[in-house]
This record gives structure tokens, C-alpha cells and sequence, in this order.
């Protein structure tokens, strides 16, 4: 069975699931914890965004646009605009000085239109510009994953090309001066790695994890963490200097009575880690 095929039934058990456990996206909030060791993570008190989903979380290096560096950029699909009727979406960017107070909630703009484009992805590149990694609906049931870059993290110019086919829900990292880009499907997840950000290669050492919408961040001895959702938000240590299979972490690293999801991580340069997720109430 090829890889289309696998992620659209993937993609259908994903909804039938969604159906039944979760409510629909438009009543997802966005929270933004911290923690010093990355392991245990305190429930943040308010959320960071209302009808928000899928986050994505930057710190900028360098100065982008008119954001200083050591501003956060937080990515998200928008629902605060639009009835759960009409299931009207967008992407929109927030900014905050200390990641924890959001505010200027803007929707991106785009030099052509992308019909369906979801689920983003951002990282800073060295120049200062934002590449922002999403999803569109391809003709094989299924979705790829595409890329455009911004210079003020804003407004976005598409780049040419499909960044990784049959593939969808992105995130990236860019670490070492190398890339990688996790996708899933359903609750599993596999791993592209690229030496500029554009051509990927699935990662075969990596596998198939077995949680879905997976992120990851770089440890000081060179490892990842990769978080992702399976009973909870859990966390598993891959080597990618070729360590084997990710290795499972005992426990869960947040707590949260309800749906914790869509994990997107920075780490600062005090070893700090901040954690944005998205969070549904349990059904009723």
C-alpha cells in the first residue's frame, strides 16, 4: 500500500476518532506552558489564544520585521472569526515579550491564494525571515506539505514546489544546521530530515512513532526530545546521529484534565523550555 493510501486512511480513521472523542476545533484553545527540565510542565492559569488550534511557537534570534529579537511569534489556525456553521478558518499569528501575554492577533497574508492550507509550522531562517511550513489537500485524498516565507512574519510569499508529498500536520526543527520535519497521521508520526529546508528524506531509522502531531527539541548533548499525543502528552529520546528508534520517557508532561495536543517547543538560552499545545475540554 503506498504512502497516499496509508495517510488517507490514516487521515479517515483520524476523523472518526475526532468524531467521537473531541469536540470540533472552533472550541480548541491554545495554552503556553514552561518548564526547566522539559519533563514536567505547570498547567498554565488562561489560555494564550480562544478558538485557536494546531499552535506553532517561535522565539526570534534576530530582529524580524518590526519584532525585536527575544519576541515570541505564535502561529495557530484562527477560528475567532467565522460561525462553527460556516467552519470558516485562517492562520494568524500573535506576538508576546515574555510568552506568556499575547496580544496583536493578526491573519497572514498571502501573495496567491491556498485554498485549505492548515496545521503551520514556523522557524526563523539565519537571515531573519520566517519559513512557515502548512498543509494543503492534494487529489489523492490525502494533503502535502508546502512552505512560504515572510520577511516581517506577516506577509507570506509561496515558495515553488512541494516541500513532502502524501504527508501532513508539520512541525519543524532546525538544529545543527540541520532539519527536521515531522509528520502524522492519526495518532502516528514518522520523520523528514533536509539540508536546506526544501528536499526531504524520510528518515527510516526513525520509524513510525506511535503517538501523533509530534514536535521536537534539541537537548545539550546533541539528542532530541520528541513530544507528542498518545494517552497524553508523552515524550520519547531519539539520537539522530543514528541511536536507534526513539526511546519512550515514563510518565506524562503535563497534566490536564482533557485533550492535550499539537505540541510546538522552544528552548531559550538559559535552558528554559516553553510549550505550546492545544488543549479540548473532555466531553460531557
Amino acid at each position: 500500500m503506498t504512502r497516499a493510501l496509508l495517510l488517507a486512511a490514516s487521515l479517515i480513521l483520524a476523523t472518526r476518532i475526532h468524531a467521537q472523542e473531541e469536540t470540533p476545533p472552533h472550541d480548541d484553545r491554545v495554552y503556553v506552558a514552561t518548564s526547566e527540565d522539559g519533563l514536567r510542565f505547570d498547567a498554565p492559569p488562561a489560555p494564550a489564544l480562544e478558538k485557536a488550534s494546531a499552535p506553532s511557537l517561535v522565539l526570534l534570534r534576530s530582529p524580524c520585521g518590526s519584532h525585536s529579537a527575544g519576541t515570541f511569534l505564535l502561529y495557530a489556525m484562527d477560528f475567532s472569526s467565522g460561525s462553527r456553521r460556516s467552519r470558516s478558518e485562517r492562520i494568524a499569528v500573535s506576538t508576546s515579550t515574555d510568552g506568556k501575554d499575547w496580544t496583536d492577533r493578526r491573519s497572514l497574508v498571502f501573495d496567491e491564494e491556498i485554498p485549505g492550507a492548515g496545521d503551520p509550522a514556523a522557524v526563523q531562517l539565519e537571515d531573519g525571515s520566517i519559513r512557515l511550513y502548512f498543509q494543503v489537500p492534494n487529489r489523492r485524498r490525502s494533503t502535502d506539505v508546502r512552505s512560504a516565507r515572510s520577511e516581517d512574519g506577516v506577509t507570506f510569499r509561496l515558495e515553488e514546489g512541494i516541500r513532502l508529498e502524501d504527508a501532513g500536520n508539520p512541525d519543524v526543527l532546525l538544529a545543527g544546521g540541520e532539519w527536521f520535519l515531522f509528520v502524522s497521521a492519526g495518532k502516528t508520526t514518522e520523520l523528514a530530515r533536509s539540508k536546506d529546508g526544501l528536499v526531504w528524506t524520510m528518515d527510516p531509522s526513525f520509524g513510525v512513532l506511535q503517538g501523533g502531531c509530534a514536535a521536537a527539541c534539541l537537548l545539550e548533548d546533541g539528542r532530541l526530545r520528541v513530544y507528542a499525543h498518545d494517552r497524553g502528552m508523552e515524550s520519547w529520546i531519539y539520537d539522530p546521529t543514528g541511536g536507534g528508534r526513539p526511546a519512550h520517557e515514563e510518565g506524562t508532561r503535563i497534566q490536564l484534565r482533557g485533550i492535550v495536543a499539537d505540541p510546538s517547543l522552544v528552548r531559550t538560552a538559559t535552558g528554559d523550555v516553553f510549550l505550546a499545545f492545544k488543549f479540548q475540554e473532555p466531553r460531557r
